[in-house]
Formats: structure tokens, C-alpha cells, sequence
């Protein structure tokens, strides 16, 4: 994820899954996550073709995944927005909105807490042919993130920044004005984003999976109790990264993530201040209506 591309980035994902976030409204959101389950399966179908006899388990894994975090995760979400909120009413400096970021990176550790137990079930039942249908999937995400991102002239990967910079900032506070598309263009020329640093974790993430992947599938042989370590630590590894370099520019981009936030929502006018509460409270509403369906 490009985080000093879009200046909202860190605020989206608070409110929950980004998927969800791209749904239009409170109904769209509603309906998208009640079918969260079998939208999964048809995603994770693409990546490894599932057989007939996994197909049930991974099934059953999914909707219980789900479930659970439809009651447990739901709530903390809205609980992190109601945090959220005051901060839209008036300006903001870039450390309150970093101070944010450890109640994002908590979401992400539980919600992979959450899905090592279903993966490290249906790891051992993996094939040789489905781990090199995975490849080749990666492999083709692959073509098309560079032919994107990286296989591009600056002045079109500079578009396409700004095109995202703006979609991501009407998301929370509605259609935006000409001054904050100039300071979305301000946090553009002075961003450190590098595709290709982006790019070289995305491969080092897909290898990493690979490997844990092909280590464990034994045709259902494995010990669970070590798989789900091993998935763990996968996990772990897909939040933070092992690679100091990728380390330090994560780290960068993502304060420029907030100096850029700051910058953007400072600009804003009351009634987009007002947009964005109302945004919020809306989230909070529904998250906990949806929790107790």
C-alpha cells in the first residue's frame, strides 16, 4: 500500500477493511460484509484453486473466521473511530494522527491472530499443482503492479498518485477543493515513495509464503500445533517486515503519511470537517449494529 500516496490512508483503514471502505454507503457496506465470506472463497479459489474436498472446510473456516470478527473485531473498530472523531472537529498536528497508527497495527495483529488457526488448517491439505498455481498468480500481480507503478513514465506515475491522493481524500470528507488537490500535489513533490523498494517487499512477502506454504504441505501430515507457530510467525513477518532497509522507509513514509494527513485535513473547510464526523459516526453506527446481526 502506498501510504504517502494517499494522504487518508492510515484513517481508512481504521475504519476496517479497505474492500469494505470501497463499497458506496451504509447499505453497499452492510451487504459487502455479510458477503464477505464467499467473496473470500471466490478470491482465495483464484489464488489456489480449490479442490472439491477442500472446498467445505474452507467454507466452514471462512464463515467462522467472520463470525468472529464480526462480533469481537467490529466493535474495536468503531471503538477506534469514536477516538478518531474529535480530532476531525478542529485542526490536527502530524503526532496526533501517528498517534493513531499503533491502533491500526493492533487491528492487523489481531485480525492475523484470527486467521493463522483457519490457515494453518487448510495449509497441510494444499497440493503441489496449487502452490505452483500460486505462483504463477503472484507472477502475474507481479506484471501487472510494474506495468502500473514502475514500467511508467514519472509524469504518468504522478497522475496516477494524484487520481488516488484525491479519491482517497473524498472518501472521509466529500468532493474536494482546488486547495487541497495543490497540497495533495505539495505532499506528492516532497514524498519519498519508491515503487520499487514497494515492489521488492512484495516479492520477498510472496517468497515467504511460498516457502512456509510448501514447508507445511504435507498432504494433511503436519502437526497443527507447529503449523499455526510457523503461520504465526508468517504473519508476524508479513506486518513487520525482516528487511531493515524496508524497515527504514516504511517508517519514513509513514510519518510523511501523517505530516501529509495533517496537511490535507487542516485545509478543509467546516463543512468537510462536518462531512467527516458525520462519515465517522455513521461507520461507528453501522459497525455495531452489524456486530450484533
Amino acid at each position: 500500500m502506498n501510504r504517502s500516496v494517499r494522504p487518508l490512508a492510515c484513517l481508512t483503514r481504521i475504519i476496517g477493511a479497505l474492500v469494505l471502505l470501497a463499497l458506496s454507503g451504509c447499505g453497499a457496506l452492510r451487504l459487502g460484509y455479510s458477503s464477505a465470506p464467499t467473496l473470500t472463497y471466490w478470491w482465495l479459489d483464484g489464488y489456489v484453486d480449490i479442490n472439491g474436498e477442500q472446498a467445505p472446510l474452507v467454507r466452514e473456516k471462512l464463515a467462522a473466521l467472520y463470525d468472529w470478527h464480526r462480533k469481537t473485531e467490529l466493535p474495536a473498530y468503531a471503538d477506534t473511530l469514536a477516538k478518531v472523531e474529535p480530532l476531525m472537529a478542529g485542526p490536527v498536528t502530524a503526532e496526533q494522527v501517528c498517534a493513531i497508527w499503533p491502533l491500526v497495527q493492533e487491528h492487523g495483529r489481531q485480525f492475523a491472530v484470527g486467521l493463522a488457526g483457519p490457515l494453518s488448517e487448510f495449509t497441510p491439505l494444499l497440493q503441489a499443482k496449487q502452490l505452483r498455481y500460486l505462483a504463477r498468480k503472484y507472477d502475474k500481480n507481479n506484471r501487472k503492479f510494474r506495468e502500473e507503478w514502475i514500467d511508467v513514465t514519472p509524469q504518468e506515475l504522478y497522475k496516477l498518485r494524484l487520481e488516488k491522493g484525491v479519491e482517497w481524500t473524498e472518501m472521509l470528507y466529500g468532493r474536494v477543493e482546488e486547495t487541497q488537490k495543490q497540497i495533495i500535489r505539495q505532499n506528492l513533490d516532497r514524498s519519498s515513495y519508491d515503487p520499487r523498494m514497494v515492489f521488492k517487499e512484495h516479492l520477498r512477502r510472496q517468497s515467504d509464503i511460498l516457502q512456509v506454504l510448501r514447508e507445511h504441505s504435507t498432504d494433511g501430515k503436519a502437526r497443527s500445533a507447529h503449523v499455526r507457530a510457523e503461520v504465526l510467525a508468517l504473519m508476524e513477518r508479513l506486518r513487520i517486515s525482516p528487511d531493515a532497509e524496508y524497515r527504514a522507509y516504511f517508517e519514513k513514509t509513514t510519518a510523511e503519511a501523517c505530516a501529509d494527513i495533517a496537511a490535507v485535513h487542516n485545509s478543509t473547510s467546516k463543512a468537510q470537517r462536518a462531512n467527516a464526523v458525520k462519515t465517522l459516526q455513521e461507520y461507528q453506527t453501522l459497525m455495531r449494529s452489524m456486530a450484533k446481526d
